[in-house]
């Protein structure tokens, strides 16, 4: 492999070895980095047809698959017969187009602090999205490479508190900015931004928690800092000539939070310390939480609560249920945040006139509004046309995973079976994550809303356990194993992901005429480590009714049966503490 210029590449880059099947189409089974000079070898394989792409961990090449291919499903087939070398798989990668530019400070050098030039591009779905950046260089210059030909938007974020974010050319956000052009293998050059101080025409710090209401932002520039939390909804609009910032350990977006498009919203959750007693706010439209208390920044993470038990839940809770018309007889499971601010509820009571699929649906209830959503609807509000279950939610309840058999929650599904979607609460939209020919269910999600879990069925009935992470589609993985070492066949399924994404664990049955056998299966993915255990009788026979959960420090499991008060509770044998 070389790089444009003939050499070898520069950089970290990963050849990538695809494998097709009915039920998942083109997966990644094995790579190899490639070396400095531009070599690399990936064995183990058997006979079968492959496909091999490239993929730059950094960004000085576009993605490339062999020969030629812009992505895996264009790529050509290469032949592997069991022990034989393919060879001559060789590929000269593109630098595609760039955008570059300098940087200033107000007085003309080169800005202070770590600045990105983030590089925006639109889809009619999404709005603009950044999809690359760089840091900007001490004196000022930056480059971003790798790009399509196509219209892209330049934004610089500071991500100290020295300058304001602001877009190309002289624009407030990502919706006002200039237009870029960009095309194949040119540079696109002369995208200069001088920032302005940090001048923000609200600029508020507080030392209690933080919620914005009412809040109508049509222009100009607002930062709120809060030392514990922010909470921004209830009437909260940013307009198409605004921007807003938020800083905060722990922020949440409620519904009735809305950005128009063209709107910039910038979220970071880092530790804030606000200046001095007089820069505490003062102001009409703050008010401290009502609800909960809220620790520092490891609390993001924090695991909602599984309740399969309706008795098990909250007096207060039942007591709003109750007087909501909510029918605990027909919820099958609830996901209850840990602070009381909002409750997922799958249940077969049609709770809104919308839903008339006498199925089961998913509903999420804001506990400080009383404000119901549906949210197994499809986009003209009415449900869908077919059961949702097993619903899992990130730490804020804005990410909600499900899995559903109705086939026109979003266009195009025509597969007949069961997939995975995502529905965002603060874009309101709904996203098909599985597309496979045989049944996709049980998800999970991390509470950074990063990586989803769930187990595929394959033509054979048998189910194995995948991983999706939601900001790069190409990182589409299988952590479970097909079959045992002496060939016996193995079905995986209910995974679960830990709230901070390391640790992965699911129900693997041993398929075979001589034994049947089930083993919880623990996999931790930062040390790519796995430690399997017996099933306990009850969850061994529990079918497919059981749901999972790891505890907030992931130290123990928890497996979940309807109607029962207590899980059966394990522990997890990789977590600090029970490492032996």
């Amino acid at each position: 492999m070389t790089a444009p210029d003939g050499n070898g590449p520069l950089g970290t880059i990963a050849a990538e070895v695809y494998q097709y099947s009915a039920s998942s189409g083109w997966q990644e089974i094995a790579y190899d980095f490639v070396s400095s000079e531009g070599d690399f070898s990936v064995a183990a394989l058997e006979t079968g047809t492959y496909r091999v792409c490239f993929d730059d961990l950094g960004s000085n090449y576009l993605f490339e698959c062999y020969d030629d291919a812009s992505n895996v499903g264009n790529a050509t087939d290469i032949s592997v017969t069991y022990g034989q070398q393919t060879s001559g798989i060789d590929a000269q990668l593109s630098s595609g187009g760039s955008i570059s530019g300098r940087v200033t400070a107000p007085d003309g050098n080169g800005p202070s602090g770590t600045i990105a030039a983030e590089v925006y591009q639109y889809s009619a779905s999404s709005g603009w999205q950044e999809i690359a950046y760089d840091f900007v260089s001490s004196e000022g210059d930056f480059s971003v490479a790798a790009l399509e030909t196509g219209t892209y938007r330049v934004c610089f974020d500071d991500l100290g508190s020295n300058y304001l974010f602001e877009c190309y050319d002289d624009a407030s956000n990502v919706g006002s900015a200039t237009d870029v052009s960009v095309t194949y293998g040119q540079e696109t050059s002369g995208v200069d931004e001088q920032l302005g101080p940090d001048g923000f025409d609200t600029d508020e710090c507080s030392t209690a928690a933080v919620t914005l209401t009412n809040l109508a932002l049509d222009a100009g520039s607002h930062r709120y800092r809060s030392t514990q939390s922010i909470n921004a909804g209830d009437n909260v609009q940013v307009g198409t000539e605004a921007a807003l910032i938020l800083n905060a350990p722990n922020i949440r977006l409620e519904p009735g939070f809305r950005v128009v498009r063209g709107g910039q919203l910038v979220v970071d959750a880092i530790t804030v310390t606000c200046p001095t007693e007089a820069n505490m706010p003062d102001d009409s439209k703050l008010k401290n939480a009502s609800l909960g208390s809220v620790a520092n920044g490891p609390t993001l993470l924090s695991a909602s609560v599984l309740l399969t038990d309706m008795d098990a839940l909250p007096a207060w809770i039942q007591e709003r249920l109750n007087a909501l018309g909510i029918d605990l007889e027909p919820v099958a499971s609830t996901l209850l945040d840990t602070e009381g601010h909002w409750l997922i509820l799958e249940s077969t009571q049609a709770l809104v006139t919308s839903d008339a699929n006498q199925s089961s649906d998913i509903y999420r209830l804001d506990l400080l509004s009383n404000q119901l959503s549906l949210i197994s609807a499809c986009a003209n509000g009415q449900a869908g046309n077919g059961p949702s279950r097993a619903p899992a939610v990130d730490a804020t309840g804005e990410l909600i995973v499900f899995e559903s058999t109705a086939d026109n929650l979003v266009s195009g599904d025509s597969n007949g079976v069961s997939d995975i979607f995502l529905h965002d609460i603060a874009f309101r939209h709904t996203q098909r994550l599985t597309e496979a020919e045989y049944a996709s269910a049980h998800p999970g999600i991390d509470a950074s809303g990063g990586d989803v879990v769930f187990d595929q069925q394959a033509p054979s009935g048998l189910r194995s356990v995948q991983t999706r992470n939601l900001l790069d589609a190409r990182d589409y993985r299988t952590l479970s194993l097909a079959e045992t070492p002496t060939g016996a066949a193995l079905d995986n399924h209910h995974p679960v992901i830990s709230a901070d994404g390391r640790f992965v664990a699911y129900l693997e049955e041993t398929v075979s005429e001589e034994a049947q056998s089930c083993q919880v299966h623990v996999f931790d993915r930062s040390i790519e480590v796995y430690h399997r255990q017996a099933c306990p009788e009850a969850l061994a026979t529990a079918g497919d009714s059981v749901r999972p959960r790891f505890s907030p420090e992931a130290d123990t499991l928890l497996w979940s049966l309807p109607g029962q008060a207590e899980p059966i509770v394990l522990d997890n044998p990789l977590a600090a503490g029970h490492l032996r």
